[in-house]
């Protein structure tokens, strides 16, 4: 049995059909998991408008999940990529770039931060306090 050029050729745009639906889906729950987490930013912060939660437990639990709402919008823009939708990584791309510019930005002020607090702490072991 010979595999006549049109048998191939429509076997393989079956597979790439199926890659492609299988990388749409995974964008689509990588998207869902990020709307996900930005409902339960907006419970979280109408808990503190209530004020059915103290501020610092409502940061905590926010600050938590944004890091896994960064990645999932980044792992969706690339399997949004990978699938051929280039206009909704056009449309994804600016929002994807200014997450990882407010990360970078965050890491830095972090790293800065705690670069101060051991310079301070550095300094208070050699001051010699006197009783006057």
């Amino acid at each position: 049995m010979a595999v006549d050029a049109v048998e191939a050729a429509a076997h393989a745009h079956a597979v790439v059909t199926v890659f492609h639906f299988i990388a749409y889906s995974c964008a689509g729950v990588a998207f869902g998991f990020a709307v996900f987490v930005n409902l339960y930013v907006l419970v979280a912060l109408d808990d503190l408008q209530s004020d059915f939660v103290n501020p610092h437990d409502a940061t905590r639990k926010i600050n938590r999940l944004i890091a896994w709402e960064i990645a999932s919008h980044a792992c969706g823009c690339a399997f949004m990529l990978v699938s051929g939708h280039w206009v909704m990584v056009l449309a994804n791309g600016p929002l994807a770039y200014y997450h990882y510019v407010g990360c970078v930005e965050s890491n830095a002020r972090r790293r800065r931060r705690r670069r101060i607090i051991l310079s301070f702490s550095r300094r208070e072991r050699f001051v010699v306090r006197t009783n006057d």
